[in-house]
């Protein structure tokens, strides 16, 4: 069965679809409008009916709901998460979220991404957040268990979150110790025998005099296996690919260098060569290594952006197919937003997510908390172009906090939000004191 995209399955059922998603669906945008409740009982099974109570979860079709309107119709809309994703792995629909356009141009988050991984302190947040069982708090993540989707051939950002994600796994696989396996040679031994005699190579070298060189055939217990054979050829290839100068934009991120040449140190027993697609095939991991799993359909997606064959040049991209992956863009701006804010007011002055806690009314968690001599302001990250009254109420909240206020001074706030313009700006708020909007500038495409 061929794939489809969500948008050709909608006219498959004669939804109309807006105008704006017909070239792209974007996020944070409605995609069809005007659903009835007969079609809204069809496409429930696919998409969850969003209430307050209920989190958008981004492994249910990208995080896409049906929300209903004043008129009793629904609408199908698209949330924060971007990337690509199985409406329905068995019928074979899937949905490519785009980031939303403004004035004509995106954010380009790959440029982001690699601006916010230039400090080690935010570096390590995106590390740990790939573990997080929390959704909302991982930054990327691919579905491995899922069959792969296919892709246009101009996705940077594959590369380059593909490329973060198998070093990761790789320094667990490290930290863990490399499979093991037995490993079948034919070799030349000096004057003793190992295993079976490989009695036709021995009879040549006798006949040649060579009466004490057998030829043997034996297994060894060793690193030097095919699937780190291929995990190696990969990081080679990022290797490479940092040094060449399609690449050479990583090298602004100072710990993959590092990184990519500690864990091709840590392979040292381990040998590389040119690749072919269907060595992938003739691997068989136990599901005891279930980093080596996922490490390994990373390592194919790399080899296909990057070559097989890590001896030639780099070649062109050709990758057509990819594992359902998402993009977090409200966490990704909100580190963007961390990186800004240290560059303003100091690394030591800026505390990240701290938590109050009150006995009755529960934890209170304010995005940055910075405290500079006698003055403490409260900040908040919102990924959206115009702040809501209740953003406004939540912040003033946290303001009131004891534990947050010294001394009767009374804390400022400020709402940061991303600048799609040319410039950043700051302006105070008319009807709130000591209220400031913060927009800040934010690469585009």
């Amino acid at each position: 069965m061929k794939p489809k995209s969500l948008v050709e399955w909608l006219k498959e059922k004669e939804i109309e679809v807006k105008n704006e998603a017909k070239e792209e669906i974007e996020e944070h945008l409605p995609i069809a409008s005007n659903i009835t409740i007969e079609i809204f009982q069809e496409l429930k099974d696919y998409f969850p009916f969003k209430t307050e109570n209920i989190k958008v979860d981004p492994t249910k079709s990208l995080g896409l709901y049906l929300e209903v309107k004043e008129n009793s119709t629904f609408t199908l809309k698209t949330y924060y998460y971007v990337g690509y994703w199985w409406v329905s792995e068995e019928e074979k629909i899937y949905v490519r979220v785009a980031p939303k356009k403004r004035g004509g141009k995106r954010i380009n988050f790959v440029k982001v991404l690699k601006e916010i991984l230039e400090d080690d302190y935010i570096s390590g947040i995106v590390s740990k957040s790939m573990d997080s069982k929390d959704y909302s708090r991982r930054l990327f993540s691919f579905n491995f268990s899922s069959s792969p989707i296919p892709v246009d051939n101009d996705s940077e950002e594959l590369t380059v979150f593909a490329i973060l994600n198998f070093v990761y796994l790789l320094e667990k696989i490290v930290k863990k110790g490399l499979k093991k396996d037995y490993v079948r040679r034919t070799v030349e031994l000096n004057s003793r025998v190992k295993g079976k005699l490989v009695v036709k190579e021995t009879t040549k070298n006798f006949l040649r005099g060579t009466l004490t060189k057998p030829v043997c055939n034996f297994y060894e217990y060793k690193e030097d296996n095919l699937v780190n054979i291929i995990l190696k050829t990969a990081l080679v290839q990022i290797k490479n690919f940092i040094l060449s100068s399609k690449g050479k934009f990583l090298q602004r991120i100072p710990e993959l260098e590092r990184k990519v040449a500690y864990l091709i140190w840590s392979f040292e027993n381990v040998s590389f060569k040119a690749i072919k697609e269907k060595d992938f095939k003739k691997v068989r991991v136990s599901p005891f290594y279930p980093e080596y799993r996922k490490a390994l359909s990373l390592a194919k997606i790399i080899l296909q952006n990057l070559g097989f064959n890590p001896f030639s040049s780099m070649e062109d991209f050709s990758v057509c197919e990819v594992f359902p992956y998402f993009i977090n863009m409200p966490l990704l701006f909100e580190l963007y937003a961390l990186k800004k804010i240290k560059e303003r007011y100091g690394k030591n002055a800026v505390h990240y997510q701290p938590k109050f806690k009150c006995s009755k009314e529960g934890n209170f968690i304010p995005d940055f908390l910075v405290e500079v001599e006698d003055e403490i302001t409260v900040i908040d990250a919102k990924y959206k172009e115009e702040p809501l009254k209740e953003d406004i109420q939540q912040l003033s909240l946290y303001g009131r906090l004891k534990d947050i206020r010294k001394e009767n001074v009374e804390p400022g706030i400020i709402l940061l939000m991303p600048s799609f313009g040319d410039n950043e700006k700051e302006i105070n708020s008319n009807c709130f004191h000591k209220v400031k909007l913060w927009y800040i500038k934010i690469p585009l495409l």
